[in-house]
């Protein structure tokens, strides 16, 4: 602890990190000097200027009626707040809470064995359609609806249910099947487009 005589008003502590601060003395000496109702006054005036309720600010600044106005509306509101406390406390303590908990045995829920999925992506006519147009004259072979179908797969489902010979065999079916068809540019993205 070191004071100068330029510095009487400030102190000055030593933290454990080796930085100081600076703490201003005097205020804190007219703060430990106010007299009960001057700290009480100058604590109220800066809690009403900070704080966002309306009616403190307004009763502090408030003069003659307006000031009056005021009180009576901030003592209304406090009354209105301790009656609901009061209620709400008194509903509280008058209904005691109950829990019941029910355990349903798993035999009575009847789950169905498979659940079907009713969306597919490729229509049966517009199989047929590729089958039976000029062009397309039944080479869209079942390889090659696997193989278009496998576009859509998960590559988890792509590893565990494909093999090689039967990806080859529909890339195969596919680059033939393209070639030949001449209806409309035949690719993955036109298939599932127009299926």
């Amino acid at each position: 602890m070191s004071t100068t005589k330029d510095e009487a008003y400030r102190f000055q502590a030593r933290l454990v990190g080796g930085t100081f601060i600076e703490l201003p003395v005097e205020q804190l000496r007219r703060i430990a000097n106010a007299n009960g109702v001057d700290s009480i006054e100058q604590e109220t005036k800066h809690f009403s200027y900070s704080t966002t309720l309306h009616g403190p600010l307004r009763f502090y600044k408030g003069k003659g009626y307006g000031k009056i106005f005021w009180c009576s509306v901030m003592c209304c509101a406090a009354i209105f707040l301790s009656l609901q406390i009061n209620i709400l406390i008194t509903y509280f303590m008058s209904h005691p809470t109950a829990t019941s908990v029910t355990f349903v045995p798993a035999e009575v829920l009847t789950l169905p064995a498979v659940t079907v999925c009713n969306y597919n992506p490729i229509t049966k006519n517009y199989i047929q359609y590729l089958n039976e147009s000029s062009s397309g004259a039944g080479y869209f072979t079942n390889d090659l609806l696997r193989y278009m179908t496998m576009a859509y797969s998960e590559v988890e489902d792509l590893y565990l249910h494909a093999n090689n010979d039967t990806i080859e065999r529909g890339r195969q079916a596919y680059e033939y099947f393209q070639s030949i068809f001449t209806e409309y540019e035949f690719n993955i993205e036109n298939f599932f487009a127009r299926a």
